[in-house]
């Protein structure tokens, strides 16, 4: 039975404001990673088992906590034992994985009726070929596979105990912010010299980790950090939007729902809704990224020696 204080939302009070899912700066860091990274695996396990949820918001929901939990052990990677870190990252890997079947078919689905709503095309064939394919059982996260994630959620809640970092104050997650910048940004550099999806989803993982640690460390500057809070979450739609499309192109092709006029100016559609996500990613990102890294982390900091 988990105590009150790990099963309730964590929020702490910062210079007397109430502050959820934040690294408090002058305060120790240790018990905050404890405490933080425990919420976020029992709201998971709370979303999961909440009947009144229902099971497409549940699974959306979870995956978002462990977005969170993956940033949060990302900026604290570094002064974790790399065995300890190591199990981390991969259990919270495959219990992502188990729910993200059921999360790339309803994407799928709403990306093909929004871009064939956005071109003004009627396809019935195509119509009906894509439902059946999306809804098919095999691709619906199933009660067993539930309760599966549940119980590797539950083992990976017991074994916060053992996430104990051997560093303090700003040094603590040093190295896990400048390693997420770095990686961002030689990320986007690669996805420029070759536009793949690959190279670009890889991109928007990192720049989902950058999101969730700019959120994490927003009291040290609140109206910058939500700015960039803010961009990074633009940045990361576009670049998931430009994934789903490219999930979509494969699919249709995997289908053979390719040939016909009407079939190829589809995809013709995809393609150029892709090449404009991509640039207008280009863009942001090249705004994001102005600083190099020590310059970055320099002013990090700065700020985080200011609010201690």
């Amino acid at each position: 039975m988990q105590s009150n204080e790990e099963t309730t939302k964590v929020t702490k009070q910062y210079k007397g404001i109430p502050v959820h899912f934040r690294l408090i700066p002058n305060e120790e860091l240790q018990p905050q990673l404890k405490l933080l990274s425990r919420d976020r695996i029992q709201a998971a396990i709370n979303l999961l088992t909440d009947r009144s949820v229902d099971r497409k918001t549940a699974v959306h929901q979870s995956r978002r906590c462990l977005k969170e939990l993956r940033a949060l052990l990302i900026l604290f990677n570094n002064s974790l034992p790399e065995k300890i870190a190591k199990e981390a990252a991969d259990q919270i890997r495959d219990i992502a994985g188990m729910l993200a079947g059921a999360r790339d078919a309803d994407v799928m689905l709403a990306t093909y009726m929004a871009l064939r709503a956005r071109v003004g095309q009627t396809d019935k064939g195509m119509d009906e070929r894509l439902e059946q394919y999306f809804s098919d059982s095999n691709r619906k996260i199933t009660n067993t596979q539930i309760q599966k994630c549940i119980k590797q959620l539950e083992r990976l809640r017991k074994h916060t105990g053992k996430w104990k970092h051997s560093d303090e104050g700003f040094k603590a997650i040093a190295d896990g912010l400048e390693a997420t910048y770095r990686r961002g940004l030689k990320r986007m550099k690669a996805s420029m010299e070759i536009p793949s999806s690959e190279l670009l989803h890889e991109w928007r993982k990192m720049i989902k980790a950058w999101q969730h640690s700019t959120r994490l460390l927003r009291l040290l500057w609140p109206v910058m950090m939500k700015s960039w809070q803010s961009q990074l979450a633009e940045l990361a739609g576009m670049l998931g939007a430009e994934h789903d499309l490219a999930m979509l192109e494969e699919t249709l092709r995997e289908l053979d729902l390719v040939s016909g006029p009407s079939r190829l100016s589809f995809l013709s559609a995809i393609d150029t809704e892709r090449v404009s996500l991509r640039e207008q990613s280009w863009l942001l990102g090249k705004k994001l990224y102005l600083e190099k890294p020590s310059a970055y982390m320099k002013r990090m900091a700065a700020l985080w020696n200011a609010a201690v």
